[in-house]
């Protein structure tokens, strides 16, 4: 395919799709005339633009901006290693940000098999700093159900002594 059908295909500005070619699997370009050969089934690379979140937002803000726009995620780009990617799942998915897609193992770890729920819904339409807030929000809750977590371990540890 050519870049300006993948452009079209995706809905991208030719400057993105420029940026994303090096890291789309099968892509190819010719040495001579500088013309890019892109597989059929190529899927767009999600290109993060790390001045836009905030520095403890942004690997959970990139995922989610990853399974709204259904691009794939790149290490190199993103910053966020394969083994970090279930751990930032699992928090999404507990706090109902994000669920498992229909015809997906209900165990799964891989954020392609993951959709954006209603709350998500609102995460496409959201700008930057509502989405941060979004992201600020679930971790409170987090940081919250640890404390609580830590409390009752503790009364627990004191009961049985």
């Amino acid at each position: 395919m050519t870049l300006k059908k993948f452009r079209e295909k995706w809905n991208l500005s030719t400057e993105k799709v420029k940026r994303m070619l090096p890291y789309i699997d099968g892509a190819v370009q010719c040495p001579n005339c500088k013309r890019w050969d892109i597989p059929e089934n190529a899927v767009a690379i999600y290109i993060p633009d790390k001045n836009k979140y905030k520095e403890h937002t942004k690997k959970y803000c990139y995922i989610m901006d990853a399974i709204g726009s259904k691009m794939l995620l790149n290490e190199n780009l993103s910053m966020i290693s394969a083994d970090e990617i279930p751990q930032y799942v699992m928090e999404l998915t507990r706090n109902d940000l994000i669920m498992i897609a229909s015809n997906r193992p209900n165990d799964s770890n891989d954020y392609r098999d993951y959709v954006l729920t209603l709350k998500g819904a609102e995460w496409i339409a959201a700008i930057t700093k509502r989405k941060s807030e979004i992201i600020i929000e679930m971790l409170k809750t987090i940081q919250e159900l640890a404390k609580t977590t830590q409390c009752i371990a503790n009364t627990v540890t004191v009961c049985a002594s």
